[in-house]
């Protein structure tokens, strides 16, 4: 892996640790959309880095429950032995699908106790392969017994992904998926006619999902 992975994983473990006060107020339930391999080798150094999955079981946090789903069979089998040699006493399923599945996305929220709140780590690797519908139906379906809304920790894929994309015809369809409007055609046309600088399409892009999170009832 290279060093945005090492530095990403780094920034999640301390997220997590500093979520826990909040699952030692109420019991939490914790989900993954897009999980990676249970380890990864660092790239020209000879160590292993955890994935996020075994960070999720070693943090801090006391979650009570923990639902993983991998894109294949290859990444869900890296990730459950090493859950089971080590965390059998952990509730962990580990399942294979899309989350942009509505029958996927559902086998994953049933893993979750209706009784807890809970806490989903989307982390696609381009905007590509999470579609905005999917956190609507996170929204909708994602709620405890007392109406409470999942929390949402996404890792949003902009400077190797919308930034280079957002311009290719191709990629419009994809672009409006991710955001689930074509409010984003404005900052492209900005960005085109060179009346928008590239900080200033960074914050755009990010502010619109923002109000995107926000229309779906969500602080950030």
């Amino acid at each position: 892996i290279q060093k945005w992975t090492c530095h990403k994983l780094e920034s999640f473990s301390e997220f997590i640790d500093s979520y826990t006060p909040a699952t030692r107020k109420a019991n939490y339930g914790y989900l993954e959309l897009f999980t990676g391999y249970g380890t990864y080798l660092c790239n020209g150094l000879d160590c292993l880095l955890e994935g996020s999955a075994l960070r999720a079981l070693k943090s801090k946090a006391r979650f009570i429950s923990y639902g993983f789903l991998t894109p294949s069979r290859t990444i869900a089998n890296s990730v459950k032995p090493i859950i089971s040699e080590h965390y059998s006493s952990k509730n962990a399923l580990v399942l294979v699908g899309n989350p942009n599945n509505e029958k996927h996305l559902g086998r994953l929220m049933d893993s979750l106790p209706r009784s807890a709140s809970s806490l989903a780590f989307i982390d696609p690797g381009g905007y590509r392969r999470l579609h905005w519908s999917t956190l609507e139906k996170l929204v909708t379906h994602g709620k405890n017994w007392q109406g409470d809304k999942i929390d949402l920790l996404i890792v949003f894929p902009i400077e190797m992904a919308l930034l280079r994309n957002m311009q290719r015809p191709e990629c419009e369809e994809s672009v409006t998926r991710f955001y689930g409007n074509q409010e984003w055609e404005e900052i492209k046309r900005q960005k085109r006619a060179n009346k928008i600088s590239s900080h200033d399409i960074k914050q755009k892009l990010v502010e619109l999902y923002k109000n995107g999170l926000q229309n779906l009832g969500y602080r950030y």
